[in-house]
């Protein structure tokens, strides 16, 4: 449903965002390439480079998965993920510059894109998957906690000074083992 990406009553003056955290929604994609491959229109030139694209989004999830505690990917592995990210990010600048020049705007290409080419770039170095948190969304809440607690009564340039104060002590508890973060 529409709503599952943008609001109802305006969603064509928005980019589209699928709502949900990225560990919710990380195992959908083949579902989604099932879904698309069967409602395609495979004459269209657009539809088929949305195909390669959630392909390639799919190979790229299912080789961090495979290779969950290897500190490097095996070389050809990742070669083969430093492919599929670069196909990735062709099809979705192209599908990007295709759509959003019409007005269209279905597909963005944002920082994690460019975050991304370098996760792809280094990953015979080190496992994509030590680079990159699917799971970001609590840290964030607990940053923002600790910052929400610290701009009460402070003045803008003791905020600062503060937060990282209170982060000090927090970690320092939860890496004595007297502690954890709520």
């Amino acid at each position: 449903r529409i709503g599952m990406f943008t609001r109802k009553d305006y969603w064509r003056t928005f980019l589209p965002k699928l709502k949900g955290g990225a560990a919710e929604i990380k195992h959908l994609l083949p579902a989604v390439l099932h879904a698309w491959t069967i409602m395609m229109d495979n004459d269209d030139t657009a539809h088929k480079a949305i195909k390669v694209a959630v392909e390639m989004s799919v190979r790229i999830d299912s080789i961090i998965d495979a290779y969950p505690d290897e500190f490097v990917l095996p070389a050809a592995v990742a070669h083969e993920f430093k492919g599929a990210v670069f196909v990735y990010l062709n099809q979705l600048t192209w599908l990007a510059n295709e759509y959003n020049t019409q007005g269209l705007l279905l597909f963005n290409v944002t920082v994690k894109a460019h975050t991304l080419a370098h996760v792809g770039l280094r990953a015979d170095q080190l496992n994509p998957r030590r680079t990159w948190s699917f799971t970001g969304g609590r840290f964030m809440l607990v940053c923002r906690r600790i910052v929400q607690s610290c701009t009460r009564g402070t003045s803008p340039e003791e905020i600062n000074m503060k937060v990282m104060d209170k982060y000090r002590y927090a970690l320092h508890s939860v890496l004595s083992g007297s502690g954890k973060f709520a």
